[in-house]
């Protein structure tokens, strides 16, 4: 969360992964929702360095807004968080 969701009032960040789907709920209510990227390899994570998404409760510890430059700018967009998996 960037800061502006605890002024919204929105109660918690969910990731559907499959979906590729970023929601804030506020009370149990989706008030925002956002495409996402998640790992490069499709299933279960394994071990560390698999390329796989973890599933699990994980806490934003930075977050990025701006442009990105090289490769990968278009890719990622303007804005990333970092978890603390």
């Amino acid at each position: 969360d960037d800061g502006a969701g605890a002024a919204r009032g929105v109660d918690v960040d969910a990731v559907e992964v499959d979906a590729r789907r970023l929601y804030a709920l506020e009370r149990g209510a989706i008030v925002g929702d956002w495409e996402i990227a998640i790992g490069q390899a499709e299933g279960a994570k394994e071990v560390r360095g698999d390329l796989k998404t973890p599933r699990g409760m994980y806490f934003v510890v930075d977050r990025y807004h701006g442009k990105f430059s090289g490769d990968w700018a278009d890719f990622y967009g303007e804005y990333w968080v970092k978890l603390n998996y």
